[in-house]
Order: structure tokens, then sequence, then C-alpha cells
């Protein structure tokens, strides 16, 4: 049975809906991207670092990416390895400190950039407007607050 084919019976369970929501939404992401040969993962790392980059004047180390996706080293060099395979990344050798490595996109992501954004933007635009854009907002601030619950619960439980 193919995963799209149900009886529109569901459990009324929250983590049924996240597993699934989460499955449509990177097959969504994996059709959006195929034609730059490019994995969310790898498209949200790019992406994150052109934003360093442009709007905030940083440069970007693995460490600052590991930081802030919080996933590990070696799954963060996996993604900055495959990036640089594809051409869209360089690792560049800090003249201050020859231990630092600076991940910097190439001109090739250069040139893909706003192709990219662009339909990144039509693929959540085109969800906001399906859905309606006051009910989009609610949903979007429901999620927030249900990351912030799930967020919290977690530390509670840490500190037992």
């Amino acid at each position: 049975m193919c995963e799209c084919d149900t009886d529109g019976k569901h459990p009324e369970e929250l983590s049924y809906y996240v597993h699934r929501i989460n499955r449509q939404y990177e097959k969504l992401r994996v059709l959006e991207l195929q034609q730059y040969d490019l994995t969310a993962s790898q498209f949200d790392v790019l992406f994150w670092i052109f934003r360093r980059q442009d709007r905030d004047k940083l440069e970007t180390m693995q460490k600052d990416i590991e930081r802030y996706f919080r996933i590990s080293n070696p799954s963060v060099s996996g993604i900055i390895s495959r990036l640089e395979q594809k051409g869209y990344v360089v690792r560049t050798r800090s003249e201050q400190d020859r231990r630092i490595w600076y991940i910097r996109p190439t001109e090739k992501a250069r040139g893909i950039q706003k192709s990219l954004w662009e339909a990144h933007l039509e693929t959540e635009d085109r969800l906001r407007r399906e859905y309606g854009e006051t009910a989009y907002r609610d949903l979007l601030a429901g999620l927030n607050r249900l990351l912030a619950l799930l967020t919290e619960e977690i530390k509670e439980e840490s500190t037992c």
C-alpha cells in the first residue's frame, strides 16, 4: 500500500501526525531540490552559510554549523564534503590561525542562489495560500509552542 493510500482514518496521536508531516515535507523538499543535486540538509547548510556571509558579514567554520543545527561533527563533515564534491563550497584556511578552516560558497553556488531560494519560497507560498494566511500563521504559532513545550519537557527530564 502506498503511503498516500489511506482510508481517511488516522490515530489521534500527535506522534503519528508529526512523523507523517515530516516525511511528506521531506519528500516535497527532495522534489524541489533534485534539479540542483542537493539534499534538504545540504540546502539548509548552504543557505545558512549564505545568510551569515551576506547579511551578518560572518565567516563560517564547521563548529558554527554544528552548534546552529545541533548536529554532530561527523554529520556536518559529511554534508560539507558532499557540498564540496558538488562544487558548492570550498574550505579556506585562516591566514591568522592555520588550524581554522572557513567554509565559503563558490561561484557555482552563488549562480543558483536566487533560483534555489525562489523555488523554496514558491513552495512555502503555495502551502500558505492553500492553508490560508490566518490559519497558516496560527499553525506556525502552534508548532512553535509545541516545540517549546517539548524542549522544556526534555530539559525537565534530563535534570532528574
